[in-house]
């Protein structure tokens, strides 16, 4: 049982510390999105899926470590995290327990955030919608496609990159 458990705890210990890296690459991505500084913008969402994707990894062994750990246990399939837990004696309890409550919140800071950023993008985009709409008129309203769809009205493009 000890294998199981302290293989679970170290990779709880690691994804809690790459969603703390995801929050930073986050923050850096909202400064690089206000500065409107596109090359760093472009860095930081890179850096971010990459940090996404070894987080995903890291997810995966973390369900595989807690099913050995509830196997090991003689807990049922199914028991939550929290149920399993009060199976061992105290010091490990609180450890184990501690670990999960660090990372449930960093999850939920994670995910507050990217949706404060979400929504933050998504004004921007109905903004600059409505003053395209309001300067350009012909690029108001709707088009359907013959199958019934909606498009976006093919106008001549308003931004002409001159970094090259």
């Amino acid at each position: 049982m000890r294998q199981a458990k302290e293989t679970l705890a170290a990779l709880m210990q690691e994804e809690i510390a790459l969603l703390e890296l995801y929050l930073m690459r986050e923050e850096e991505l909202k400064k690089a999105l206000f500065d409107r500084d596109w090359r760093s913008l472009d860095e930081s969402i890179r850096l971010m899926n990459e940090a996404a994707g070894r987080i995903g990894i890291l997810e995966e062994g973390r369900d595989r470590a807690f099913r050995q750990f509830r196997t090991e246990l003689g807990v049922e399939n199914g028991c939550s995290f929290y149920r399993a837990a009060l199976t061992l004696p105290e010091p490990d309890r609180g450890k184990m327990t501690g670990l999960y409550r660090h990372l449930k919140l960093s999850a939920v800071r994670v995910r507050v955030r990217t949706a404060a950023l979400d929504d933050y993008v998504r004004e921007e985009q109905g903004t600059l919608r409505g003053i395209i709409g309001e300067l350009f008129p012909e690029r108001r309203g709707k088009t359907y496609s013959r199958t019934g769809e909606t498009r976006e009205n093919a106008a001549q493009p308003l931004v002409l990159n001159h970094t090259f």
